[in-house]
């Protein structure tokens, strides 16, 4: 019996660490979205000519993929759940499929668009010099 309280923990925790790294992932992808066109004025005055404006405009739209990605990935796990408590396992095993496909392709969206803006970053401050 203690195994198995041991295990419902351990669920519970899985659940509340996922909900919390989906939550972290919106809010990394919707401060770099803001952030970047809050002060993209800024950010275009150090690229005068505009020569790098490519790699900014994939920053945003990789954010903003992101986050897209990120709340349909919200729905398929609900209907994961939905269909597991009616217990039509084989479909329920297919939506967990695509929710952990969405997960990851979030997660490396995410990681381009920091990368999108690090190097945008890097070229136009490296073509004032």
């Amino acid at each position: 019996m203690e195994n198995d309280d041991e295990k419902r923990i351990l669920l519970d925790l899985r659940k509340q660490s996922e909900s919390e790294f989906e939550k972290l992932i919106i809010y990394v992808a919707s401060g770099g979205l803001v952030l970047t066109i809050t002060f993209s004025e800024k950010i275009l005055s150090i690229d005068k000519n505009g020569q790098f404006l490519n790699w900014l405009i994939s920053t945003w739209i990789l954010f903003a993929l992101t986050i897209v990605i990120s709340l349909v990935f919200h729905l398929t796990s609900i209907k994961a759940f939905d269909l597991k408590l009616l217990e039509e396992d084989s479909i329920s095993d297919k939506w967990n499929r695509a929710t952990k496909l969405l997960h990851f392709f979030s997660v490396f969206l995410l990681i381009l668009g920091i990368a999108s803006f690090i190097i945008y970053a890097i070229l136009s401050i490296n073509c004032n010099k």
